[in-house]
């Protein structure tokens, strides 16, 4: 009778434990490129709002709003850009990526106001860019978009 090492499987088992732990899902982060006139941030679980300023990065969660006759622009991680429009609000649902297998998934809620998109093809099948407004929920695969409601923004 052959004997069967062990330490061969416990190798394996481990290899295969460490690529399904590395192939998480991690939050990116997006930043602000342009701004015209005013707009602001909320951070994720904060009830503050502060100014929105060139550089300032954007993560999952946060919330950007912006007021009359301003624009404000924001570059993703893949660098798709995201042109948010004058009395605008918009949230930045879930920003996140993994490496192997390249993989992200970008979900924003346009809560009210007008959105001019800039996507870059998506790295993989598995990946998603998806916008969400009241009335509709589009998934983009690379390409550029607009999104003006016909409603205006509440007051």
């Amino acid at each position: 009778m052959r004997k069967i090492s062990v330490v061969p499987l416990i190798i394996c088992h481990l290899l295969w434990v460490h690529n399904i732990a590395s192939a998480q899902m991690k939050p990116v982060q997006a930043t602000i490129v342009f701004i015209k006139g005013k707009a602001e941030v909320q951070r994720a679980g904060e009830k503050v709002w502060r100014p929105a300023s060139l550089q300032m990065a954007l993560y999952q969660g946060d919330r950007i709003s912006t007021e009359k006759d301003a624009d404000l622009e924001i570059r993703l991680d893949d660098g798709s850009i995201v042109k948010l429009k004058d009395r605008s609000f918009l949230e930045l649902y879930a920003m996140e990526k993994q490496e192997q297998p390249l993989a992200s998934i970008i979900s924003l809620k346009l809560i009210w106001g007008k959105l001019l998109g800039c996507i870059k093809k998506l790295a993989s099948k598995e990946s998603k860019f998806e916008l969400t407004t009241p009335t509709a929920v589009a998934g983009v695969r690379g390409t550029v978009f607009a999104v003006f409601p016909k409603g205006i923004a509440p007051n």
